[in-house]
């Protein structure tokens, strides 16, 4: 069976429209995720290797599908068995790490071995790391210290090895007890912050510090000095000193010498802002943005009264977006970033910037000026020197567009395509204005008239179409396209089936977009 160049791999779960006669793309992610799964599905029970690999990596991560490990593994299976490297390569972690299969070193290392004997690369590291276990494992039980605490990373993190935390921390103590520093400062932050299957116990996180500070570990030294520093604030806090009840707050919200815990840190930040502390009272302000709006706003009022400049930026956007309860008054936003930006606070700086810049592209595109348009709709669309507004960034995209200006054009096709900008899909609309853009030769346009040629949506499914379509993107530079043409050429779909051709394309498109287009589908 011939079996897609691995360069296109990783478009398969990422674009519903890979498989032949897929389903168009609908807006909401979870749809398009369902709507990916059902072509894949299709296209493996069709006995597609690359299809039944990518099968099995969406049930293992619940991509378009409920979590299923031995959906997973049987997938999988069935792309090894037909020799995909990718897929043998993961059936070989399945066995390694006991997911929808039992635990099976003996089978782990079989299927890695046939996926490197092919050149998998990602195979090639697990058999080194299962040999680098079972070496370490030996040294470790040879009492060798280094070795114990590798081979605790090494259970740790799955390095050639299931996962394991009580065997981690067990191998952990061996080293520490032998006097191993590294160790000792790991078990520490292990009692610390009850982290790995350890019970937290500050006695013992101190002890284990300070045997990794007598031998000169240094971090272990700044974790004994940020645990002695808690303990002084916690004492001065107690004693009713704002700035320790602030600074206890920070301690417990970012672990400094103490496990995290929210609840501590918005209990000693309140009694701070009680007692009149800016930093505090904006700091609560934060803490609360997410979970009550209203209560944040009334604590960054209070820090900005009190000339907090991050509290005065808060306050800012709350009234140029009109969140928190608060009216939406550009007047009162501007007073608000110009006192943060006069203190020198450089977001709020630029904050002004953009809502100059918005009253100035709005100035323009009230004249009538479509470049000013297509900024004024893309500041409505992300909220830049303005509150998000899908309603006029709509208004001021069509005006641009029906001014021919192309960028906007093909924008307004695909807010019609997928429904962006609250605007109802509608294929036919996407596939006029895309068409507009693509008749003055943007790329972008072109690769998607092409996409939307190859699916049938809003014009007769016609290949040839996409291809040529494919091809002017492509020849602009345009890597998606290159990708796009590079499939055509390898399903032989709207032009002849061309292996070579497929690889020439789909290396031009990975040249262009390096690493983002990577998968580890695609390895």
């Amino acid at each position: 069976m011939k079996t897609i160049a691995p360069v296109l791999l990783a478009l398969c779960l990422v674009s519903p429209a890979f498989a032949k006669n897929s389903t168009p793309a609908p807006a909401n992610h979870q749809e398009q995720l369902e709507a990916t799964f059902r072509d894949t599905r299709a296209a493996a029970k069709r006995g597609d290797a690359s299809a039944q690999n990518n099968l099995g990596e969406m049930y293992a991560k619940g991509w378009g599908v409920a979590r299923d490990h031995v959906q997973a593994v049987a997938w999988c299976r069935k792309a090894a068995e037909q020799g995909l490297a990718v897929a043998q390569n993961s059936l070989g972690e399945m066995y390694l790490k006991g997911r929808g299969v039992a635990q099976d070193d003996a089978q782990a290392s079989m299927w890695f071995r046939k996926a490197a004997e092919q050149g998998d690369f990602r195979a090639r590291l697990n058999l080194r790391l299962m040999e680098d276990f079972r070496n370490t494992r030996a040294a470790a039980e040879r009492r060798d210290a280094s070795a114990q605490y590798n081979l605790g990373e090494m259970y740790a993190n799955g390095w050639g090895v299931a996962e394991d935390d009580a065997q981690a921390v067990a191998w952990y103590r061996k080293a520490a007890e032998q006097g191993l520093a590294v160790a000792q400062n790991l078990l520490g932050k292990m009692y610390l912050n009850g982290s790995g299957g350890v019970t937290r116990d500050d006695a013992q996180a101190f002890m284990w510090f300070r045997k990794a500070a007598e031998q000169g570990d240094a971090q272990a030294l700044d974790d004994l000095r940020a645990m002695e520093g808690f303990r002084n604030t916690l004492a001065a806090a107690e004693r009713g000193d704002a700035e320790a009840q602030y600074k206890l707050g920070e301690m417990y919200a970012n672990g400094w010498g103490v496990a995290r815990d929210h609840v501590q840190a918005v209990a000693w930040s309140r009694k701070a802002a009680d007692q009149g502390h800016a930093a505090a009272q904006t700091n609560l302000g934060r803490m609360f943005y997410t979970q009550n709006a209203a209560q944040a706003v009334a604590w960054f009022r209070k820090g900005a009264e009190q000339g907090n400049a991050e509290a005065q930026v808060f306050l800012g956007d709350t009234y140029l977006n009109g969140s928190g309860g608060v009216a939406r008054d550009d007047a009162q936003a501007n007073m608000w970033f110009r006192k943060a930006a006069e203190q020198g606070d450089a977001l709020a700086q630029l904050k002004l910037r953009a809502m100059e810049d918005f009253r100035n592209a709005r100035a323009a595109a009230e004249r009538g000026d479509a470049r000013a348009q297509n900024k004024l709709s893309f500041m409505y669309e992300v909220g830049d020197g303005v509150a998000a507004d899908s309603a006029e960034a709509i208004a001021w995209l069509r005006k641009a567009a029906d001014q021919g200006y192309a960028f906007s054009q093909f924008k307004l096709g695909e807010a019609y395509r997928s429904g962006d900008l609250r605007v109802a899909r509608d294929d036919a609309q996407a596939v006029a204005w895309l068409r507009k853009a693509a008749d003055q030769g943007n790329a972008l346009a072109q690769n998607s008239l092409g996409e939307m040629y190859r699916e049938g949506r809003g014009v007769a499914r016609d290949d040839a179409q996409a291809v040529a379509w494919f091809r002017k993107a492509a020849e602009l530079g345009n890597y998606q396209a290159q990708f796009n043409l590079a499939r055509a050429y390898s399903e032989g779909r709207g032009v002849t089936q061309d292996d070579a051709e497929a690889l020439v394309w789909s290396r031009k498109a990975q040249e262009r977009c390096g690493s983002r287009c990577w998968s580890r589908s695609s390895l």
